[in-house]
Formats: structure tokens, sequence, C-alpha cells
């Protein structure tokens, strides 16, 4: 009777609702009390007989360098923009089954017990008739099997307002945690390089296919210039570089006649203007020019000896002899 009267005057001040459940939980104390005690009970086993894990972490930094190489002014702005898919994808492929292959291949985890064991797992078996010599089949399987176990176990959690990265691993192995996770960073490092390599790579062999052409090109024209200057009989003298250091000018022997023959016309244009110009002023008969030509000279000696021979005739005969 003792628990009905303290009911009564517990719940005296209570809603007729809360007082209906004080009332059945004062009733079945004994089943809930019980219930208790069996949860804390399973709860202790189970803590007990579970094993425990360990949870291995290792930071990353991805950084997404920009260099401005063409100087132009806003570009770093635009590209600003591309940040957040860019950090985004990069989380994706930390959590991508190519890298949790990568890091399988590496420490051999698919032929490892201990692996599986660390996650409470029993490998894959092989084919009885196969376990000496596994086939191609069953190892693939195992490297399936352990690829899913990298993945349900490894935890990507990107740090705020930062550019680092939390790559976390747990099993129930200590070593095993702290090795995955040094792994799966150093994994990540390498297949993004290998990423721009391969990027670089085709970059190169796309520009080494266009020099291909254009070297194809220029070696056509260079024949096709070459068969030109030969059926046309231009022979080229020498190549001068510009001051630029960028073009090269030919000179061939038509250039070259051309301008010897400017040069011979020029020269003949300035003595005939000099012939005219002392034509046309009247030369005195005792200039140094004139006493210098050979041909006047002989003229006045002529024309002297013709005098002395007029005068001579001229003593013995009238000046109206015939």
């Amino acid at each position: 009777m003792l628990p009905d009267a303290a009911s009564v005057d517990l719940g005296a001040g209570l809603s007729p609702m809360l007082l209906q459940l004080w009332q059945a939980v004062v009733r079945r104390w004994h089943l809930i009390a019980a219930i208790v005690i069996a949860s804390v009970a399973i709860g202790v086993v189970i803590t007990v007989l579970t094993a425990p894990k360990y949870t291995a972490r290792a930071q990353i930094e991805i950084s997404r360098e920009q260099k401005n190489v063409t100087n132009v002014e806003g570009l770093e702005s635009q590209q600003e923009g591309r940040d957040l898919e860019f950090y985004a994808t990069q989380y994706a492929l930390l959590k991508a089954t190519s890298l949790a292959e990568r890091v399988a291949r590496r420490l051999k985890l698919s032929n490892s017990d201990a692996f599986f064991e660390a996650h409470g797992m029993t490998p894959a078996p092989f084919d009885a008739a196969s376990d000496s010599n596994p086939s191609a089949a069953d190892i693939k399987r195992r490297e399936e099997q352990a690829v899913a176990v990298l993945l349900k176990n490894v935890s990507i959690e990107p740090i705020r307002t930062s550019r680092l990265v939390d790559i976390k691993y747990t099993s129930r192995s200590p070593q095993l945690s702290a090795q995955i996770s040094n792994a799966w960073t150093e994994e990540f490092i390498r297949s993004t390089m290998d990423r721009q390599f391969a990027s670089t790579a085709d970059a190169r062999k796309f520009l080494e296919e266009r020099l291909a052409a254009l070297r194809e090109r220029l070696e056509q024209s260079e024949r096709s210039a070459v068969t030109y200057a030969s059926n046309r009989d231009i022979i080229a003298l020498d190549t001068v570089r510009d001051a630029d250091g960028k073009t090269f000018t030919q000179r061939t022997l038509a250039s070259a006649d051309l301008e010897a023959l400017n040069q011979e016309l020029a020269k003949a244009k300035a003595d005939r203007i000099a012939a005219q110009s002392k034509a046309n002023a009247g030369v005195p008969e005792n200039s140094a020019e004139v006493l210098s030509n050979t041909a006047i000279s002989q003229m006045r000696s002529k024309r002297a000896d013709l005098a002395a021979q007029y005068a001579d005739i001229m003593v013995r005969f009238e000046p109206g002899y015939p």
C-alpha cells in the first residue's frame, strides 16, 4: 500500500496525463529496473567483447597555384571562381576507386591476411585446386575485396577555411591504420603528378606533331623556291640577316647586275651633265684642260705646219695664184 500512497502524494500537483504516466511507472518499476539493468549489462558485454579500433590521421595540403604569365590585369580574378570546382574535384579524387587500387597494389593488401583480420573479415578463398598458384580471377576478386574495405574505412575530411585535408583510416591495428593513411597521402601525390605528366606529355606530343607539319611545309616551300630560282636563272650570292635577327634577305646575281647598271647609269649621267655644262660655258684656249688634251695639241701642231707652208708659198706667188 505504500507505493500507492506515495504515488497519490507525489502526483497530487500533476496534470491528469502526467499522473497516469507516473502511476504506470510506479506499478511497473520492477520491469523498468530490470530492463535498465539488462541494457547496461548488455552494453558492458558488447564493449568488452568488441575489438578496439584505431584511427590514424594524415594531413595533406592541396594548393592550386595560379601564375599570371600573361601579365593581363584581371586574369586571376576570373579564375578564382573555379576554386570551388577544383577543390571539390580533389576531394572526389581522394575517395576515388583508382586511388584505393594504387594503395592496395603498393601495400599488397590483397595477399595480406592480417589486413582482412584487422577489419574482422575473412578474405575471399581461392579455389581448392589453385591454392598454391591462384588464378587471375581469384586475384582480381581478392583485390576488389581489399579495395572495397579500404573505401569503407577511409575518411576524407577537409578543414574549413583552409587548404588542408585530413585523411583518416580506421582499423583494429594502429600500425596498419598509420601505414594505410600515409600510403594514401603519398599515392594521391603520385597520382596527381602522373596526371600532370600525362597532360604535359599530351601537350608535348601535340606540339611535336605541329612542328613536324610546319617543318614539312617549310621544306616544301624551300624546295619550291629553289625550283623557281633554278627555272628563272636566279642565283643567290649571299644571305644577310636583318637587325632584328629574324628575317633574311638574299642577294642574287640579277640584283647585283642591276645595282652595277644603276651605278654606271648614274656615273654616265653625271659625266654628261659636266660635259654639257662645260660646252655651254665655253673653255678658254689656254686653259689647263685644253693644253693637256692630246688631240687638241696635235691639231694645233698641224695648223702651225700648214701656216708655215702657206707663208712660204705666199713669198713666191701672189694671193690670186691658183
